[in-house]
């Protein structure tokens, strides 16, 4: 199986994270190994940080799966790595993946970043079968800093749409609130949740409705990809929570698919909507 290679600023769906801690992933590192883990849960909260590391070091971190999956594509979020290599085991030697393209459908041939400045890396690839990868950092951004990572993600790419629906992202806070005898507001925020809302007017892909009818089908969770691994002013107007590279989500689809035509006539387009929460 070959990737997409199609980074075209599409919304784009994944297979839940195979690396996830939960589902049997596991972690090394050469520095703080205790907290490498939390690079392998669905929170936006914690991350890994190296421990008397500068830019003369490298730091290998190498994630395990607990048997052999096919993959695509990866993610790097939230991270300060400049100089790093990505590679995955093949026959006990790690090897480079072959025909990688990175954010903004850039032709990359393999992983291997001398001077990388973004916060998330994303890259997609020739499909392989491999339950390890290998991490190995040693520049950071600004020079000799710790080296961190928030989250590791691998997975196999669902669909990219081919059209540009209307896409509505909410962000929640969750807070509590209660009143003082003044009548001031005293309030309490938690951990940030997302929805995902999507319509779809007179739609003429159909390749994206069948993508929503396999979602909606799914007992499982799945990621999605708001900005598609497209980047900077001359794709977005500015940079907008939900909408940037470090911004993807394991959601489930809840409540009703409104499945219809555009004006009662089957010749037409589709309409469609469909709303994604985050799943834990």
């Amino acid at each position: 199986m070959t990737c997409y290679n199609k980074i075209n600023g599409g919304v784009k769906f994944f297979d839940e994270n195979f690396a996830l801690f939960k589902e049997g992933g596991d972690a090394t590192a050469t520095s703080n190994n205790d907290a490498i883990r939390s690079i392998l849960d669905v929170s936006r909260y914690t991350q890994w940080e190296s421990i008397g590391s500068n830019d003369l070091t490298t730091e290998t971190i190498v994630v395990s799966l607990p048997f052999a999956k096919e993959i695509d594509s990866l993610f790097l979020v939230d991270m300060n790595f400049k100089e790093f290599t990505v590679k995955y085991n093949s026959g006990g030697m790690f090897v480079d993946f072959a025909n990688v393209y990175g954010i903004n459908d850039e032709s990359k041939g393999t992983i291997n970043e001398t001077d990388f400045s973004r916060d998330t890396a994303f890259y997609q690839f020739d499909a392989v079968t491999t339950d390890q990868i290998e991490i190995k950092v040693t520049k950071t951004q600004v020079a000799n800093e710790q080296k961190y990572l928030g989250q590791f993600i691998m997975s196999e790419e669902i669909g990219t749409f081919e059209g540009f629906p209307r896409v509505q992202p909410e962000s929640n806070r969750n807070e509590t609130k209660a009143r003082s005898l003044s009548r001031r507001i005293v309030a309490q925020k938690t951990y940030e949740t997302n929805k995902i809302k999507i319509n779809f007017k007179s739609h003429p892909f159909e390749n994206d409705i069948a993508i929503i009818n396999e979602l909606f089908d799914r007992e499982d969770p799945f990621l999605i990809y708001p900005c598609g691994g497209r980047a900077g002013t001359q794709y977005f107007k500015m940079e907008q929570k939900n909408w940037r590279l470090r911004d993807i989500y394991n959601v489930q689809i809840l409540g009703r698919l409104k499945n219809e035509w555009e004006k009662g006539v089957y010749l037409l387009g589709a309409k469609k909507s469909v709303t994604f929460e985050e799943h834990i």
